[in-house]
C-alpha cells in the first residue's frame, strides 16, 4: 500500500527508537529540492538498521523502473548491501544484524562503507529521475507510478547529507552511531568529539529520520 507509514518501535538496531517497516508500507517524501540530487552532485546517506539474515528492502530511493533510470536507491537484499548512484548498481556482501551503512558520493565515485569499513566503490553513471523519493520503498515504474522493493527490518536513524563526507567524517559519524545506539565497537574513536557535534549539526544535513 503507498504511504503506508512504518510503525515506531523500541529498541530498534540496539538502544533507543527507531520505525519498523513490514514490506508493506513506506514514506512518500514527494519531490523535494533538497533531496533532488542531479547526475554529478555529491550526496552521503546514513543510515542504522537491523538487517536479519531474511531482510531485504529500500533504505532511501529516487527513481523507478530499470536500474539505468533510477537517480539513485541505498538498500539491502537477503545477502548484499546494494547502491544506485545516477543509474549504476553495485553489490556486495553483507553481514546480518545491527549494522551502520553509509553510501557517498562525490559526484563521480560512490563508496558504500558497513560498520566502519569499506565494503565496495564504483564509478557513477548519468542516469537521472523525475521521480518522488521514498523512505522504505522505490517507485516501481519510471512514470513516477507504484512502489517496488519495500524494505523488511528495522531503521533507528537515517541522515542525509547534500555533500560527500570525507573518510574521516564517516568514521566520526559511525562512532557516534556505535555509542548512541549500544551497538558493538567497529570504528576508531574520533580525535575530537567537538568535530561529531559538529557533524551531526552542520547546515548541509538535509534530514533525518529515527
Amino acid at each position: 500500500m503507498e504511504d503506508a507509514r512504518p510503525g515506531r518501535v523500541r529498541g530498534a538496531s540496539g538502544n533507543g527508537q527507531g520505525v519498523r517497516c513490514d514490506g508493506d508500507d513506506c514514506l512518500v517524501i514527494g519531490q523535494r529540492e533538497k533531496l533532488d540530487f542531479r547526475p554529478g552532485d555529491p550526496f552521503t546517506i546514513a543510515v542504522v538498521y537491523d538487517g536479519k539474515a531474511m531482510d531485504l528492502g529500500t533504505f532511501l530511493a529516487k527513481g523507478g523502473g530499470e536500474s539505468k533510470d533510477r537517480a539513485y536507491q541505498f538498500y539491502v537484499t537477503p545477502k548484499n548491501q546494494g547502491a544506485i548512484a545516477f543509474g549504476v548498481m553495485r553489490e556486495n556482501p553483507r553481514t546480518t544484524g545491527p549494522a551502520i551503512a553509509m553510501f557517498s558520493c562525490d559526484g563521480k565515485i560512490a563508496n558504500v562503507d558497513l560498520n566502519g569499513q569499506e565494503n565496495f566503490s564504483f564509478e557513477v553513471g548519468n542516469g537521472d529521475s523525475e521521480s518522488d523519493v521514498l523512505v522504505g520503498s522505490r517507485r516501481e515504474n519510471t512514470d513516477n507510478t507504484g512502489v517496488f522493493y519495500a524494505l523488511r527490518g528495522d531503521i533507528a536513524e537515517l541522515l542525509v547529507y547534500d555533500r560527500a563526507l570525507s573518510p574521516f567524517e564517516r568514521k566520526q559519524l559511525g562512532r557516534h552511531f556505535e555509542v548512541k545506539y549500544g551497538l558493538e565497537q567497529t570504528y576508531i574513536g574520533p580525535n575530537d568529539a567537538k568535530a561529531v557535534v559538529g557533524l551531526l549539526g552542520a547546515p548541509d544535513g538535509i534530514g533525518k529520520l529515527g
